[in-house]
């Protein structure tokens, strides 16, 4: 599929330059790069500083990814549709599609859905 081999492309490219930041050293080797199995239609993607998170537009989920070694930590839901990614420090915030218009936070720690906010009426 075009899109996971897009999205290993990415992973691979954040996994380089985390590791970058981790070691003090660049991470160029071809040997560095895995593929790394989420959701459907992976769109966004954020960092926490520890692992990956790639917003799955096709299944509404989140998938937590190790950037250490691209191992899966988990897969959340996310709302529905997730658009864009943002990580606070503790949270993840997804941004949902247009026509949902909600926003979810997830603890970064344990992609525990904290809550899901709804913008007010009259928009």
């Amino acid at each position: 599929m075009k899109t996971n081999n897009l999205l290993a492309s990415l992973l691979a490219a954040a996994w380089a330059v985390l590791s970058t930041a981790a070691f003090g050293q660049w991470a160029n080797s071809s040997s560095m790069y895995q593929s790394v199995a989420v959701g459907r239609f992976p769109i966004p993607l954020t960092s926490d500083g520890a692992n990956i998170w790639a917003g799955n537009f096709g299944d509404s989920t989140v998938t937590k990814i190790r950037a250490s070694d691209g191992v899966v930590q988990g897969t959340f839901a996310a709302g529905a549709f997730p658009l864009s990614l943002a990580f606070d420090g503790a949270n993840i915030w997804v941004v949902n599609d247009e026509n949902t218009d909600t926003i979810t936070k997830i603890r970064a720690s344990d992609g525990a859905t904290l809550a899901t906010y709804s913008p007010a009426p009259g928009k």
